[in-house]
């Protein structure tokens, strides 16, 4: 599924469970200083919360200038909160902020607060854990995924975990816990897109080419997964596939574009030169 803003298309979305429309005249009100939310004013007056069918689009981080100045606002916030109130939730909320405005060490920091005052906080472990990630640390990385999971398992956590795995060459291990992030979160292309890598990487190529191509399926927008499925295609010897997988790749501007289309000469040389050879394949869409 994809969404319009104006002339702006954007590739699939997530769900979310926070209240977003609520009874007028019965006194609830939003409560936080940041990311306020209604849900514990509704519980307190013996309201309910029920999940609906009703479609709302937030585009609240689509314009990278708009999001940028929000998290700067939203920072100082979390600053000021945690001056009033040095809770888990505080330090956590602040470790979020700082590691979206890129103050890695400062994210670090606070996170590390959070678990001090929580040890049993999932998220304030995994948000750590991509702190540590975004560090290339990726020991330090495992070890907060994996405690994280050990309290409440989550795709996003599997999904990280994997590919800290991945980056280390662990490829069995990434590939077990991308399996588990997939069977969460089956609609995610990330997750195939990684699982493809994995696979290409073990010389497991039909299996990669299965994995991508339910990538870009999933999002036609997919500039990594039309790379990796052409690379996947390429090492098979099916190079007749892999020319459009690589071509729609440099269409949607992909950082080796000069690289890829020296390969697709090549391919294309060596089918020429190859009597009999059937090429022609429509991939991710």
């Amino acid at each position: 599924m994809r969404s319009t803003k104006g002339d702006k298309t954007y590739a699939g979305w997530y769900g979310s469970l926070i209240a977003r429309l609520f009874r007028n005249k019965k006194g609830y009100s939003f409560e936080g200083a940041v990311h306020e939310l209604v849900e514990q004013s509704i519980e307190k007056k013996n309201g309910k919360t029920a999940a609906t069918n009703i479609v709302l689009h937030h585009y609240g981080n689509a314009e990278p200038a708009a999001r940028k100045k929000k998290l700067q606002f939203y920072l100082e916030l979390c600053k000021r909160k945690v001056k009033q109130s040095p809770s888990d939730s505080s330090y956590y909320e602040l470790g979020v902020l700082q590691k979206e405005n890129n103050n890695l060490d400062d994210a670090a920091k606070a996170l590390k607060k959070a678990v001090e005052l929580n040890p049993s906080h999932s998220m304030a472990l995994y948000e750590l854990g991509v702190v540590y990630e975004q560090q290339k640390d990726y020991d330090k990385a495992i070890k907060n995924y994996t405690e994280s999971l050990r309290i409440k398992e989550n795709s996003e956590a599997f999904q990280s975990l994997g590919v800290c795995y991945l980056k280390k060459g662990m490829l069995k291990e990434a590939y077990r816990n991308l399996v588990k992030a997939m069977m969460l979160n089956p609609n995610k292309y990330t997750i195939y897109n990684n699982l493809g890598a994995v696979l290409e990487k073990l010389g497991n190529y039909d299996n990669a080419v299965q994995m991508l191509t339910v990538a870009t399926k999933l999002n036609p927008s997919n500039t990594i997964g039309f790379y990796n499925l052409g690379v996947a295609l390429d090492k098979k010897g099916s190079f007749g596939e892999a020319i459009p997988a690589y071509e729609k790749a440099v269409e949607l501007g992909h950082s080796k574009s000069e690289e890829i289309r020296k390969r697709i000469k090549q391919l294309k040389y060596i089918i020429a030169s190859t009597p009999g050879y059937r090429y022609g394949f429509k991939v991710g869409g």
